[in-house]
């Protein structure tokens, strides 16, 4: 293989890896045999402009609408590839292309990673805002206000008294009964 090679996968059991490319960057000895080596004429096609094509969804259709499936591994041959239908502007404007596209990309990756920055600093800030509000820090506090440890104390004797004031059920009562040589004892009761 040769550098601005193109490797095409042929088969695959996912039919969206059919037909997904790579651009040989160093001289290489052999391939697979799922993949089909593309060997350009640079003077008329930028390997990293067909790649970009082969990627667009338009060629994606082209490839998967036709792709045949044997045993649930799809493939395409080399005259399924040679058939499709590729834009083919002159080499300067696929040039032009390429290095828009890449300008695109370069731009995509610095907003995704300010995207991610801002993200975990929101995490922290949503983070920090609770732990204030926890404490009591987010509004001037009345002095005159119960601390929260003796409000909750009260909702606990609240929630024993009412707890402790409800009737027994049957159930309840069966439950605690203890049989004695055969005999039911019903506690309380000797």
């Amino acid at each position: 293989m040769k550098s601005g090679d193109i490797l095409l996968v042929k088969s695959n059991g996912r039919v969206s890896l059919v037909g997904k490319t790579a651009v040989v960057s160093d001289v290489e000895e052999g391939y697979a045999g799922y993949l089909i080596r593309l060997r350009l004429n640079k003077s008329i096609i930028d390997p990293i402009y067909l790649h970009l094509c082969l990627s667009s969804a338009e060629l994606r259709l082209q490839i998967e609408i036709p792709v045949k499936s044997t045993s649930g591994v799809h493939n395409i041959n080399s005259q399924e590839v040679k058939k499709l239908r590729i834009p083919l502007p002159l080499l300067e404007e696929q040039k032009e292309i390429v290095q828009r596209i890449q300008l695109f990309f370069k731009a995509i990756i610095q907003i995704e990673n300010q995207y991610q920055n801002t993200n975990t600093k929101l995490t922290r800030l949503n983070q920090s805002i609770l732990a204030k509000a926890f404490r009591g820090e987010l509004v001037p506090q009345d002095p005159d206000d119960e601390p929260a440890s003796v409000l909750l104390e009260r909702i606990r004797a609240e929630r024993d008294k009412l707890n402790n004031s409800k009737p027994k059920s049957d159930r309840t009562s069966k439950r605690k009964s203890k049989t004695v040589e055969g005999q039911r004892v019903i506690p309380g009761l000797e």
